[in-house]
């Protein structure tokens, strides 16, 4: 199996302010289980400059400003 990121990709969980603790914690699992597999720990930012091309964007439904805009772009499918 080959994987298409690493850390010199610049692989970055998008965190947002807004998101409950629940999601952060499970979220804080996924990048524990990409240390695991790929053998490098995921950054956790909050800024969206900091996203690169292979990004994790995750939030709670209704209360994510960034997943709406997506939603609303058509990128993704709330």
């Amino acid at each position: 199996m080959n994987f298409i990121v690493g850390a010199e990709k610049g692989l970055a969980f998008y965190q947002e302010e807004t998101a409950f603790t629940g999601v952060n914690k499970i979220a804080d699992k996924v990048r524990k289980d990409v240390r695991l597999v790929a053998g490098f720990m995921p950054e956790i930012t909050q800024s969206r400059a900091d996203l690169g091309m292979y990004s994790v964007i995750y939030g709670t439904v209704g209360r994510s400003p960034v997943l709406d805009e997506l939603n609303e772009k058509g990128i993704i499918d709330l």
